[in-house]
């Protein structure tokens, strides 16, 4: 699961062509966070909330 995460985050930010940022830290990159290792459900939200 989080190897996975990290996975769809570059995906979203390839295909976005943007960074996915954190609510709570917006000066870091999801990507760079180690809660994204672990599989954060904010980081998660935030690829799946802006593509529906």
């Amino acid at each position: 699961m989080a190897g996975s995460l990290r996975a769809e985050i570059r995906s979203y930010e390839a295909e976005n062509k943007t960074k996915v940022k954190g609510p709570i830290w917006p000066h870091m990159r999801c990507i760079c966070c180690p809660m994204s290792f672990l599989g954060c459900s904010r980081a998660k939200k935030s690829t799946t909330a802006e593509k529906q």
